[in-house]
């Protein structure tokens, strides 16, 4: 399993959607434990008019990730 690199997410979002799904989310614990996570369900947005959509959903995706890794 690789990491992706930032240049990955420096394309544009409508590339960078789709080509996820399938990837996993990893996170290694201190004890040693490994959990993974196959993204399943992807969703982009671009421009002003999606905008405020945009951000809740970016709020949301934050949220669940401070409890993932918390």
């Amino acid at each position: 399993m690789q990491k992706l690199s930032r240049n990955f997410f420096k394309q544009d979002v409508l590339t960078v959607a789709p080509a996820l799904l399938g990837k996993f989310l990893v996170r290694k614990f201190e004890d040693g434990h490994i959990e993974r996570y196959r993204i399943t369900e992807v969703e982009a947005c671009r421009g002003e008019m999606v905008l405020l959509s945009c951000q809740f959903i970016i709020f949301v995706v934050y949220l669940h990730a401070l409890e993932f890794f918390n």
